[in-house]
């Protein structure tokens, strides 16, 4: 799997005595197969419980990318809910705060 992130960037130039703003696009890409973590939601309370804050990891399965759940937990071949993933990555030095 491998997934595209967009930036649009403003640039501003001088014209002729004008400020001219232009967008310039960057584009990176980089696969985002291997290991996740994962947990099923059954009850769709992962939001409210704010289970995105990295303390919140805990307990969480292994998954590997692209993979699907039922083919990797046989218990949950019958599951059909909410589920999270998670994953850390990093952004290239030169596209950092842009």
């Amino acid at each position: 799997m491998v997934t595209s992130v967009y930036f649009a960037l403003k640039e501003y130039y001088y014209d002729g005595g004008v400020v001219n703003m232009k967008y310039v696009s960057l584009r990176w890409k980089m696969s985002l197969d291997g290991n996740w973590r994962f947990k099923i939601d059954p009850h769709n309370k992962g939001l409210s419980e704010r289970w995105y804050i990295p303390a919140n990891f805990k307990n969480w399965w292994k998954i590997e990318v692209p993979y699907c759940w039922q083919a990797q937990f046989p218990t949950l071949r019958n599951y059909h809910g909410w589920a999270w993933y998670q994953k850390d990555f990093m952004i290239p030095e030169e596209l950092r705060g842009k």
